[in-house]
């Protein structure tokens, strides 16, 4: 084991030499584990982010370690500014606690622990967190502070996100209920009367997330945020509250300017145009013009505002997306814009010579041209696939008819026609679907569709190598009368319809 001795030499006399040796292996021992517990003590406040600093309260004189150096972005080899400039370290309000936490711990030695956001030499911004003790004389008297800091910028920035999402919609970014309900109740003072609020509901969004997709709709949803946030005010808070309603809040707005406000947002959506869609809301709003006035009471009054708007827009709108629909539908398939035609047609002259009044052969035309609009949310290769379809190709289109039937059950105009919609690929004997249902459980109308759809099929000008010739294709009818199809229905088109219209 290694010995390190002091030695101190010395002439006692005239020509002789002494020395005294002094074992100090002990101190050595001591002064290498200070050496190393320092080093641990670097090392550690490397990884934790923490630094230690003190600062004498009579001079000023402040000293830091390595570790606040790196925080503030300094060169470690320089003297660390004295604290009446430790104001260009941090921001103004984040100066101003540590300048009070700093007179607070000085004058009453009682510890301070505080959150800081400094400024570092490039401009950017990090987060820390300081803890300060006093440290007394004999007489009691504070002579110096000490303290610890950490860097707890990641932490703060998780925070901030987490808040983000918390307050957020995570669609629009727009703020979400949560927000607007906290935000409205800090708002509901008297200094921020008038106090007004708009609701807003996208109008026929169900509509079109059925027909072309729900990612379409968000496309709705983001123009429709953008265009509201773009007329908001400095103060006014915007908030998605719904699948498809907005809320704005207008401080310090009268009536007037609320009126002119919404009328914007309504003109400039209006005037926004997605994939051949009209963008279209509907508003409502109402003012709070006095204290004893219950906000609770202005949000309803202005929701039922908005559904009363929406029900005057409803109709035409959603007849307009059917109609957009069947074009797009249309677009994707040449042949089912020339098998909706024929069909229709089809249907029109077996309910004529049903002698079915004149508003049920309308109704068959229009559902004729309508019966394969759920193929809107088929792939267009499927639909435009020559060859045999697979199973699961298959069970992809099988499912038309109950999208059609969501399609137009919510509609007004065509609502009625839904039924037969869903229903114009069940069969007489009941192997059909999507319902199973047999025989005269089947609406008149869905049994009509099924044999103008057969028959157009069959002799389809698409099916080039498969197709059947009118002879072939009205034996195949009368084969599976009774089993696929309704018995009366195919004989009064074999006997009635077909003879009149070789070219249908």
């Amino acid at each position: 084991m290694s010995k390190f001795f002091e030695v101190i030499a010395y002439s006692p006399n005239p020509k002789q030499v002494a020395a005294i040796f002094n074992d100090i292996s002990k101190r050595k021992q001591i002064e290498v584990q200070l050496k190393q517990n320092m080093n641990d003590l670097v090392v550690t406040q490397r990884i934790a982010h923490l630094g230690t600093w003190r600062m004498n309260v009579v001079t000023n004189e402040v000293h830091w370690t390595e570790e606040l150096y790196k925080m503030f972005g300094l060169d470690p080899s320089k003297t660390p500014p004295p604290f009446s400039e430790h104001n260009n370290l941090f921001t103004v309000d984040s100066w101003k606690k540590l300048s009070s936490a700093f007179d607070r711990t000085r004058e009453t030695g009682i510890p301070n622990e505080l959150e800081l956001e400094s400024v570092l030499s490039d401009g950017s911004h990090k987060w820390m967190w300081t803890r300060m003790e006093a440290q007394k004389d004999a007489k009691g008297m504070v002579v110096s502070l000490w303290g610890a800091a950490q860097d707890i910028t990641e932490r703060k920035n998780n925070e901030e996100k987490l808040f983000y999402l918390s307050t957020h919609d995570h669609l629009t970014g727009l703020y979400n209920r949560r927000y607007f309900e906290q935000k409205l109740k800090e708002l509901d003072e008297e200094a921020f009367l008038p106090l007004s609020i708009i609701m807003f509901d996208v109008n026929g969004l169900k509509l079109v997330n059925d027909s072309f997709g729900h990612d379409f709709g968000d496309m709705l949803l983001n123009k429709s945020a953008e265009t509201i946030k773009s007329v908001c005010r400095e103060d006014d808070i915007v908030a998605r509250i719904g699948g498809d309603e907005f809320v704005l809040v207008l401080p310090k707005t009268t009536e007037r300017e609320t009126v002119k406000i919404a009328n914007q947002i309504k003109e400039l959506t209006s005037q926004i145009i997605v994939a051949n869609i009209e963008l279209s809301i509907s508003y409502g709003y109402d003012t709070k013009s006095k204290k004893s006035q219950s906000i609770s009471e202005i949000v309803v009054n202005a929701e039922n505002h908005m559904y009363k708007h929406k029900l005057f827009e409803r109709t035409s709108i959603r007849s307009k997306t059917i109609e957009l629909i069947m074009s797009t539908l249309f677009e994707k398939s040449k042949h089912e814009e020339q098998h909706s035609n024929r069909v229709s047609h089809i249907c029109q002259e077996i309910a004529r010579k049903m002698e079915l009044d004149q508003n049920s052969i309308n109704q068959m035309r229009i559902v004729g041209l309508l019966h394969d609009i759920g193929k809107i949310g088929v792939d267009e290769n499927i639909l435009n696939k020559a060859g045999s379809l697979t199973s699961v190709e298959r069970i992809d289109i099988e499912r038309h008819p109950e999208i059609g039937w969501r399609l137009l059950s919510s509609t007004n105009e065509f609502s009625d026609l839904a039924q037969f919609v869903i229903h114009h690929h069940e069969k007489w004997d009941g192997s059909g679907y999507p319902n199973g249902l047999e025989g005269e459980a089947i609406q008149l109308e869905a049994r009509i569709i099924a044999v103008a759809e057969a028959y157009e099929a069959m002799t389809s000008s698409r099916n080039f190598d498969k197709r059947l010739s009118v002879q072939e294709a009205a034996k195949e009818l009368l084969s599976c009368a009774g089993t696929h199809f309704d018995p009366k229905i195919v004989e009064v088109f074999l006997e009635n319809v077909l003879p009149e219209n070789k070219n249908i």
